[in-house]
């Protein structure tokens, strides 16, 4: 089997089952919590997706410096003072995280969220830095399998807690850092010649992690106002609206969360296949990777409508998010371009300023068409599409950096994300949902196999075997 088949199988294989789960997960949490223990959980999960930020970009550094290496090659003593140092810097972190939070926060249930999400600071950075290293060394097994089991051992978590009714929100919480502990641990058994034996000392490295943290810290700022764009709509939301309205949205991001698993396979084994691919044919596969997330994310849209059959008919008390998906659903389509084309281009073109301009511009556009948006309507509705204005407009203005940078033409691939997104929106919500389905995935097919039938073969050829 062609390798990039292979590890593209290993991650969508353990995604695939992590979308199983997090069906049960997105869809059990609400049926049995309350609405306001179900948004402290939701608040607790939003927080811990910016834990990043903590390590300034030192393991993005590694990323970049390594990211051609495979796992024999790596220069395990000085790995090892790597861990050593990251360890230290984030319990130094993690103490004043804390300091701060006993200082700032006057209610006692947000008190502990956010102190659990500094001990989680702690096991994820440190969790990520193994993570990276499977990923950019391609040993996808390990990674992968870590994936299914972080879901798996949570839902196994959530069934015995809904099994002795604590639905309690605190519990939930200390499950998942749990999860993420052990996680961590798996990864130190296995990567234990990362971390045990003898090493390098932090001091006679200090340049290399200051090296590290420099041309790192771009990327990371790069990738922390993605996450900032991301969630943006939320922080709007969480600090202007009800309980009940983040509750709300939340739940529909966590279903919006299930479409992500699919781009997740993509944007995990892309990076270090561009790494290795030699800076003039960059050019030549831009348009031909952009036209192939957005039939495969395209082709993946189509299960908003067995989403929507299932709220409807289990989860009445959410159907409100219905609305609220209709508009967030499409910008899984342009996150995916974002992250798994856009975002790898500026890391392998090394134009890591060039890719916190970018970031920043599309951080001014969320900012100010949520604040329109806010001001202007007051809804939640009106947030959702806010979001997807910004994400169109920064998509646009990325595709035109590149085009300029690479000298290429994207039109037909901008062509078919605007079709797709029109042809969503429409189906979504005019059409009930076994009529909105077959619409959706009939007219999709079509404009795709008369259009871009050259493309979907070239992207076959792409990742067939060789001979």
């Amino acid at each position: 089997m062609n390798s990039k088949l292979k590890d593209f199988t290993y991650t969508l294989s353990a995604n695939i089952l992590n979308f199983a789960i997090g069906i049960v997960t997105g869809f059990l949490l609400p049926k049995f919590l309350s609405i306001d223990d179900y948004a402290a959980i939701k608040v607790f999960t939003f927080y811990i997706g910016y834990v990043g930020f903590m390590h300034l970009g030192f393991i993005d550094g590694i990323l970049l410096r390594y990211g051609s290496y495979d796992y024999n090659e790596l220069p395990k003593k000085k790995f090892r003072a790597y861990f050593k140092f990251l360890l230290l810097f984030q319990v130094i972190i993690m103490a004043v995280m804390m300091g701060v939070i006993s200082m700032t926060t006057i209610d006692p249930s947000r008190r502990t969220i956010f102190n659990f999400v500094a001990i989680n600071m702690l096991i994820m950075n440190l969790t990520t830095f193994f993570s990276f290293i499977h990923q950019f060394t391609k040993e996808f097994k390990l990674f992968s399998f870590n994936l299914i089991l972080t879901k798996l051992f949570y839902v196994i978590g959530c069934l015995l807690l809904f099994y002795v009714h604590n639905f309690a929100h605190g519990a939930y919480i200390i499950l998942q850092t749990g999860v993420n502990l052990i996680i961590l641990l798996i990864y130190i058994y296995f990567d234990k010649d990362l971390v045990f034996g003898k090493s390098e000392s932090i001091r006679d490295n200090i340049k290399d992690i200051k090296e590290n943290i420099n041309i790192g810290f771009f990327v990371m700022i790069g990738n922390f106002m993605n996450i900032i764009i991301i969630g943006i709509d939320r922080l709007f939301i969480d600090n202007l609206f009800t309980k009940e309205d983040f509750a709300m949205y939340s739940f529909a991001y966590s279903i919006v969360s299930l479409f992500y698993i699919v781009l997740n396979s993509l944007n995990t084994v892309m990076y270090p296949y561009l790494t290795r691919t030699p800076k003039e044919r960059l050019k030549d596969i831009y348009g031909d990777i952009k036209t192939s997330v957005s039939i495969i994310i395209g082709a993946s849209l189509s299960g908003f409508f067995v989403i929507k059959f299932i709220v409807i008919r289990f989860l009445s008390n959410y159907v409100d998010s219905l609305g609220i998906l209709i508009f967030l659903i499409p910008t899984v389509l342009l996150s995916a371009q974002i992250s798994v084309l856009i975002s790898n281009f500026y890391k392998v073109l090394k134009l890591t300023k060039e890719y916190t301009k970018n970031n920043i511009i599309a951080f001014s556009l969320g900012v100010i068409t949520n604040t329109i948006a806010y001001f202007t309507f007051k809804s939640t509705l009106s947030i959702a599409a806010a979001s997807l204005i910004s994400f169109m407009i920064w998509v646009l203005y990325s595709d035109g950096f590149f085009m300029k940078k690479l000298r290429i033409k994207v039109y037909r691939s901008i062509l078919l994300e605007v079709f797709i997104i029109a042809l969503f929106l429409f189906t979504s919500y005019f059409m009930n949902w076994y009529i909105g389905l077959m619409t959706y995935v009939i007219c999709f097919g079509v404009f795709v196999f008369v259009f871009y039938k050259k493309d979907i073969m070239s992207f076959i050829a792409m990742i067939k075997p060789r001979k």
